[in-house]
């Protein structure tokens, strides 16, 4: 998510993605349908992510077992 709105505060959860230098982040908007900001030059808005698994279907993912504070990526077998 972009942010968590909580009463009339919201939380910047991207901002804090991009300072932990966290590897790829796929943004959610939490108002509307739009992510407002700027990301970084490799992250996706959830829109530019769907877009992209369209091209994808008939593609099986294999689960792979991680621990609970391994970063995750889904790559192409």
């Amino acid at each position: 998510m972009d942010e968590i709105i909580r009463g009339d505060k919201s939380i910047p959860l991207y901002r804090r993605d991009v300072d932990a230098e966290a590897p790829l982040a796929i943004v959610i908007p939490a108002r509307g349908s739009f992510v407002r900001m700027n990301l970084r030059e490799n992250d996706l808005s959830w829109n530019e992510f769907l877009g992209k698994a369209g091209n994808m279907r008939g593609v099986e993912y294999i689960a792979v077992e991680k621990p609970a504070g391994a970063y995750y990526m889904i790559q192409k077998m």
